[in-house]
């Protein structure tokens, strides 16, 4: 009895030393394998970029302000509404004044063109009176200097003819057939043909100079009236006026905010009332084609081109709608961090990523118009990357 207890209990003694060594063992070769064995980091797909990035309208979001310190009387759009190019959003204060001054300075310049108009019809008057003169003056002055001419002629005619006569008279003076009564006469009427054919030059010469006199002051008149009519239309400050009107309109233009370009408002960051300052009034966008912006790690820059097709993914994509789908249209020029806020890529030592700007297609566009600024991942089927100079591989 005694003989069978103690070899009982050397059997158990013995299962558990077997027992304790064998679970020895197990946890010395687990140990063995972990440290042997050391996890690697998962490598990117050599076919494949991933990268997370953020929806976009076309061109960015415009930030859309005034001059500072500006109030803002009224808004004339609302979030989501489309506008056209040149539409108005919004009005500051000052507009009412200044729309009064447009219209009285337009008044002034319609009385300014309304006076400027009649300055030149009187001048047109005065020029037509003044031609209307001249032609009197050079037309009956003609005819009056032809007829003295004309009667010049007869008198010099005459003193022949009586010059004559005296003559004839003269050479028969010793003889019985001419009296002394006779040759009287006859000198009588050779001297009154003198008088009168002197008198008759003196005539013409009279008649030409006053034609010339004539002449001479019609052109004075008709300069004078140019002159004075010249003088009225300088004295109309018709120029002024409308560079007058144009600062207005420029004054005016600056308290009118409108779109720079076709797009929807995305967000209104300010109220009438509010004065303006470094915030923007609100945030327009081009929707009607809407690109995702990937961050693409610097090191995958190289993998990356235009033209490549990209997968657009993220949990708050409409539903029915698992993926976008587009194309790369342009790669950005600088490496910055991945922040989209950054504004000074040269100020930041953590500079990391290059932006990928993907063109989505025409109707997932439409289907996240409302989705500016979505995070999402982006994969883009890559180029396979290429064995650099000088590596053991080359």
């Amino acid at each position: 009895m005694v003989k069978t207890l103690t070899i009982a209990i050397l059997l158990g003694a013995a299962c558990v030393s077997v027992g304790y060594s064998g679970a020895a063992l197990w946890r010395d070769g687990k140990s063995g394998t972990s440290s042997s064995q050391p996890v690697r980091p998962s490598r990117p797909s050599p076919d494949r970029v991933v990268a997370l990035g953020r929806l976009e309208p076309r061109g960015g979001v415009m930030a859309i302000s005034g001059p500072p310190g500006a109030l803002l009387v009224g808004l004339e759009v609302s979030e989501g509404q489309q506008v056209a190019r040149g539409a108005t959003l919004a009005t500051l204060t000052g507009r009412a004044e200044l729309l009064a001054e447009k219209a009285h300075l337009e008044a002034q310049i319609r009385e300014a063109e309304a006076r400027f108009r009649a300055e030149r019809a009187h001048e047109a008057t005065l020029r037509a009176e003044a031609e209307i003169e001249r032609r009197r003056i050079q037309e009956l002055g003609e005819l009056e200097i032809r007829a003295q001419r004309a009667k010049l002629r007869l008198l010099r005619e005459a003193l022949q003819v009586s010059t004559r006569n005296l003559q004839r008279l003269e050479g028969l003076m010793g003889s019985a057939a001419v009296s002394p009564q006779e040759l009287d006469q006859a000198r009588l009427i050779t001297r009154r043909d003198q008088e009168d054919l002197a008198a008759g030059e003196a005539l013409l010469a009279k008649l030409e100079a006053e034609h010339k006199f004539g002449l001479d002051q019609a052109e004075a008149r008709a300069r004078e009236a140019e002159a004075a009519s010249a003088s009225l239309r300088a004295a109309i400050p018709l120029e002024s006026l409308r560079r007058g009107l144009e600062l207005v309109e420029a004054r005016l233009e600056r308290l009118t905010i409108r779109a720079p370009a076709a797009g929807r408002v995305l967000k209104i960051l300010a109220h009438p009332g509010e004065a303006i300052g470094t915030r923007p009034i609100l945030q327009l966008g081009d929707t009607g084609a809407m690109y995702a912006v990937a961050e693409v790690y610097e090191t995958d820059r190289c993998r990356v081109c235009e033209g490549m097709a990209a997968e657009v993914t993220s949990p708050a994509l409409p539903p029915g709608h698992e993926a976008l789908h587009g194309v790369v249209e342009r790669i950005g020029w600088t490496v910055a961090k991945n922040d989209v806020l950054g504004l000074d890529p040269s100020a930041d030592a953590y500079a990391r990523v290059v932006e990928v700007f993907v063109r989505l297609d025409p109707e997932d566009s439409r289907t996240v118009e409302n989705l500016t600024y979505l995070q999402v991942e982006v994969r883009l089927t890559a180029r396979p990357l290429l064995a650099r100079r000088g590596s053991p591989g080359r």
